[in-house]
């Protein structure tokens, strides 16, 4: 068992870094790395920043490990972005970090080129800060949320374990991440390193009393070793608690395969945790930019008139739809080959509202 007294909490800025996001920024203009870097600083990330792109790639050979996004301007004097676009995916080792472009040159092809080479997305200068910001914070989303379903140790709720032997677990494998405590109501969580609780969230949604959290007779819980992103671990915890229909669309045995048979024209089903996934097959880039697209429309039309967009129909190019669905507050979209049993899926997802 682990006591109040017994828990040691202080705090270690060295660790303290290595759970905040890392964002990489190159830019050949100090001002405007700057600017970026209140704005960032402001969100709690953590900074790295260069004006010479070249310095920049020697700064990943030694320490890609610690960047989750690097953010480029695309005109520069030693090397054009797109250039360090170009070397970083070339690189195994940086390949996978996220990469975003900054640019005065409004041009539909330069942007069809960065997407092509495995740019993320695409901020126009100047920048809008509220739009920067909220795109900035779901890209982190989605790669907390893949970072999670990767790293987590264990995951139950009350019946799994007990405050203090869940707390005593993460002593004794020697965790360094994170445990996020969630009772419906309330949200707690606690960093770790080396199995020791180093500090609580400062976010003031989130509590961090040891003892308002052992009083707590229901509760679910993440142990994680990944970065803490509480969007994410809300994502994953209303996962877990999802509908069954929900449940049903993510099971990749028996109903599922029914489901698929039911549908002839059905290609894919999407799930949004907190990035989109598909149940069946790899996820095509196109797809994933247009879906985070839609998404972050609806979002944005909910956040900012308060207007929610319960279902969308988008027809391709090619003759597939798109049914985007919000069911029981989950995301849904579904690809079909055609109109066959569009409007047969969308009647059953009707009805299911009611």
């Amino acid at each position: 068992m682990i006591s109040t007294k017994e828990t040691k909490i202080y705090y270690d800025s060295e660790h303290m870094l290595s759970l905040k996001y890392n964002i990489l920024i190159v830019d050949d203009h100090p001002f405007t790395i700057k600017i970026l870097t209140k704005i960032l600083e402001k969100q709690n990330y953590t900074v790295f920043s260069f004006t010479n792109p070249v310095e920049a790639l020697g700064f990943l050979d030694e320490k890609a490990h610690q960047i989750d996004l690097i953010i480029s301007d695309m005109m520069m004097q030693e090397m054009t972005g797109m250039d360090l676009l170009t070397y970083i995916k070339q690189n195994q080792s940086n390949a996978q970090i996220p990469f975003v472009f900054l640019s005065a040159a409004n041009n539909d092809n330069i942007r069809r080129e960065a997407f092509e080479k495995g740019a993320l997305d695409f901020f126009d200068k100047p920048v809008n800060t509220n739009l920067f910001v909220s795109k900035i914070q779901s890209i982190l989303q989605n790669i907390s949320s893949s970072h999670l379903s990767t790293s987590i140790l264990l995951s139950g709720n009350e019946k799994t374990l007990s405050q203090e032997d869940l707390l005593k677990y993460c002593e004794m494998e020697n965790l360094t991440g994170f445990v996020y405590f969630n009772n419906a109501t309330l949200e707690a969580v606690f960093l770790f390193k080396n199995g020791v609780i180093q500090y609580t969230s400062s976010d003031n949604v989130l509590n961090s009393d040891y003892e308002l959290v052992l009083s707590w007779t229901k509760y679910d819980f993440i142990i994680s070793r990944s970065k803490f992103n509480i969007n994410a671990a809300r994502q994953y915890i209303k996962q877990t608690r999802s509908s069954p229909l929900l449940q049903f669309a993510i099971n990749k045995e028996g109903k599922f395969d029914n489901f698929f048979s039911q549908f002839p024209d059905l290609i894919e089903i999407f799930i949004y945790r907190g990035t989109w996934n598909p149940v069946k097959n790899p996820l095509n880039t196109e797809y994933a930019f247009l879906l985070d697209t839609l998404y972050f429309m609806q979002a944005t039309l909910f956040n900012e008139y308060g207007k929610k967009v319960v279902y969308t129909r988008i027809k391709l190019n090619n003759d597939n739809i798109f049914l985007l669905a919000d069911y029981n507050n989950n995301a849904l979209a579904f690809l079909l080959k055609s109109e066959n049993n569009y409007c047969r899926l969308l009647e059953i997802w009707k009805a299911s509202q009611k």
